[in-house]
């Protein structure tokens, strides 16, 4: 907190006419070409790019609260047979008639949620996640 009697003015640069109005190097612009003010894209070489974008497994929660995340239904695809990989991951058999319904990129219906919101969350098989969040 400031004592009293001991303030500071500080200045800042602010430029009206730029669209980005409180960058320091807006006063350059002018000088700079135009081709050096555009954002340069990035592209980094992906070695298999359909090995990379497969998803692992996608989870609903059908009733999403907007504070946590509950899988209320989880659907598992992905290359490698993932029937396989969970059944040794569970270290359990599971059910061909029940994993018929868990492998599946459509999901089984289910009531509207009481919250008026799901949540879908996809992870590849790297691990990478994201989530979205649709009102019904």
């Amino acid at each position: 907190m400031a004592r009293p009697g001991n303030t500071k003015t500080v200045e800042t640069l602010t430029h009206d006419e730029a669209r980005r109005k409180n960058i320091p190097t807006a006063e350059y612009q002018s000088v700079l070409p135009t081709e050096q003010q555009q954002p340069k894209q990035v592209r980094y070489p992906r070695p298999d790019a359909a090995e990379l974008d497969g998803i692992a497994c996608w989870f609903i929660d059908t009733d999403y609260n907007q504070e946590s995340f509950f899988v209320r239904h989880a659907y598992f695809l992905g290359a490698n047979d993932p029937y396989s990989a969970l059944r040794t991951t569970l270290k359990a058999e599971i059910d061909p008639e029940a994993w018929a319904s868990l492998n599946s990129d459509t999901s089984r219906p289910f009531e509207k949620p009481k919250s008026g919101r799901i949540a879908v969350k996809v992870i590849n098989h790297l691990g990478d996640e994201v989530m979205k969040v649709f009102k019904v």
